[in-house]
């Protein structure tokens, strides 16, 4: 036994005499230097620029940067002692560069083992901090990088490691503070980071709710739902509260936030229009932007549309849209004669729809109507009759040709010479508009005609 136990033991220790400390075989390297004589070796004099700097990485065991060095010794020419003691010192500093190099790879994938073992029982984000500092010390420690490029794979490993801890870490943190769409959002990424501490599946399943340490279910769902039941404008004051109450049980997104501010919108605009005061079509559409309360949207708009276009002999009817009743007013408007209310209604689908700029034969149209109307109430029957048939020109749905034909014939009927002075003022009107390329021109009557100017006689 005692002789199997020596047979084991003189080659270690044989192999320990060989592999000195890098400081060792320094010193050998110090004392061969010593021995040379002076002016016996031609690159003697880089010597005593290069050996100060290897002493101080060896002392600081910068190793890496000490191999660098002993490149640059190694292509001086020196004695044989000198070369000796210069290839020991390197064998001596690729031996512990070696052995450190295998020691940080064991260390981190030791740390990483611990890593998955601490995340499956980490209730809370403080339950990592000390495996966190654990890693951060070995990524700092002297000769941080691995002493090589060959070990920098486990240094990104232990990097990768340390980054996917301290998501984990705010993911904890979501958790206990209720914003699971933040938790959510950091399991998705996690699911896609390298290394995966915690299988791709398992990170995806715990995002779905009802899932133990997943996260709750969504604050804005239970909200949706409690609007989906709210079918009553008069119900919206009630449901405000519920909502208040669920922000301040979870911390949410900035969806619920939208949806209370919208729903607080709509309780006032209603309350403005039963106290007789509602607030204009573009106020409800554009500033109540939750598509959640769009059907209480809906409803508010529906009950507002009448008194903003001047209809209030309106109302929705059971099914009928905001946009149904605007075109059932203008539509009817426009048949009895109602032009300022149809082209209200009109304005008013183009505000819902957001469809641009308004037709401008549209408004040009109303507008010429409107004044011939004015003209003929105030009994000034020959503007009446230019503007009538400048409303014709310009020609438009929502004035229908019927319509002015009836009141130029009436006008033609009881007021003939008016009716004829009036179609002379729009044929000059005319007139002078194809002068000017088209381009409009107010109605005004014609400046009288001019006498031409005398010719002179050509000389004979």
């Amino acid at each position: 036994m005692k002789r199997t136990l020596l047979a084991l033991l003189v080659p270690a220790l044989a192999f320990q005499a060989l592999a000195d400390s890098p400081a060792d075989s320094l010193k050998r390297l110090e004392t061969a230097l010593k021995n040379v004589p002076a002016g016996n070796q031609p690159g003697l004099p880089m010597v005593p620029v290069l050996l100060p700097q290897l002493q101080s990485l060896i002392a600081s065991q910068d190793y890496a940067q000490a191999l660098n060095l002993m490149q640059q010794l190694a292509s001086v020419p020196l004695s044989d002692d000198v070369r000796k003691a210069v290839t020991d010192l390197t064998s001596a500093l690729n031996a512990e560069v070696a052995a450190r190099e295998k020691a940080a790879n064991e260390r981190a994938e030791k740390l990483i083992e611990k890593a998955k073992a601490t995340l499956k029982t980490a209730k809370t984000p403080a339950d990592l901090d000390a495996l966190l500092q654990e890693i951060s010390a070995l990524k700092l420690q002297p000769g941080g990088r691995y002493y090589s490029e060959s070990n920098q794979n486990a240094r990104t490993r232990l990097e990768g490691v340390y980054r996917f801890l301290t998501r984990w870490q705010d993911y904890l943190v979501a958790i206990t503070s209720g914003n699971t769409e933040n938790a959510r959002n950091i399991l998705r990424n996690l699911a896609d980071s390298e290394p995966l501490l915690i299988p791709r599946s398992e990170l995806l399943a715990l995002g779905q709710p009802g899932k133990p340490g997943a996260p709750q279910r969504p604050v804005e769902d239970t909200a949706a739902e409690l609007i989906v039941g709210t079918r009553q404008l008069e119900d919206v004051r009630a449901l405000i509260p519920k909502l208040h109450a669920l922000r301040n049980e979870q911390r949410s997104s900035n969806t619920l936030q939208t949806m209370i501010v919208s729903l607080e919108q709509i309780d006032r605009y209603y309350r403005e229009y039963l106290e007789g005061m509602p607030p204009g079509i573009e106020v409800v559409n554009n500033g109540i932007t939750s598509g959640y309360v769009s059907s209480l949207k809906m409803q508010l708009l529906a009950l507002i549309v009448p008194k903003a276009v001047g209809a209030s002999g309106f109302n929705a009817k059971p099914g009928e849209t905001p946009l149904d009743l605007l075109h059932r007013i203008a539509e009817e408007s426009k048949t009895s004669g109602d032009l300022q209310t149809a082209f209200r209604a009109n304005e008013a689908i183009r505000q819902l729809q957001r469809t641009g700029q308004w037709n401008s034969n549209d408004q040009n149209a109303v507008s010429s109507f409107v004044i011939a109307r004015n003209q003929e109430t105030a009994g000034q029957w020959a503007e009446a009759v230019a503007a009538y048939r400048n409303t014709l020109k310009i020609g438009s749905d929502l004035v229908p040709a019927k319509l002015i034909g009836l009141r130029l014939e009436e006008i033609r009927k009881n007021h003939p010479e008016e009716y004829a002075k009036g179609v002379e003022q729009f044929n000059a009107i005319e007139a002078r508009a194809s002068t000017f390329n088209g381009y409009p021109v107010r109605f005004a009557a014609p400046t009288p005609p001019q006498p031409a100017p005398p010719q002179p006689t050509p000389a004979k």
